[in-house]
């Protein structure tokens, strides 16, 4: 009974050692994944590598010439694959609403200067 018991409390012991280790493992893979997350993992890895030269910036020819691929492969992609025509669709609407921020910032910052400018020269007329 004696050895029984003890044989028991040593399986206990490794099946808790072994959850444990189970369970650093798994918290270290997570970390991993986060850190390779991919932003569109419903599309092949080629695919995703494309949206992301298009939302950097480069143009369907660019990003064809970096896949070393014919320059209308985004066409063609856009056009049979609906996931990927839709996160295409989503990278150019992003690119565009980035460009209006940036020029309503820059408009701003004009209207600011003018009118900035404007007190000052009113200022200036009234210490006068």
């Amino acid at each position: 009974m004696n050895r029984y018991l003890h044989s028991r409390l040593t399986r206990i012991s490794y099946d808790e050692q072994l959850k444990a280790d189970m369970l650093k493992h798994m918290q270290s893979l997570q970390e991993r994944e986060e850190i390779l997350k991919r932003p569109f993992p419903i599309v092949s890895p080629e695919k995703e590598t494309a949206l992301l030269l298009i939302q950097a910036g480069l143009s369907y020819r660019k990003t064809a010439e970096r896949l070393r691929m014919n320059h209308t492969i985004i066409t063609q992609w856009s056009k049979n694959d609906h996931e990927f025509k839709r996160l295409l669709e989503l990278v150019e609407r992003e690119k565009q609403e980035a460009i209006r921020r940036n020029s309503l910032l820059a408009l701003a910052i004009e209207t600011e200067k003018t009118a900035t400018s404007q007190d000052n020269v009113d200022l200036e007329e009234t210490n006068n």
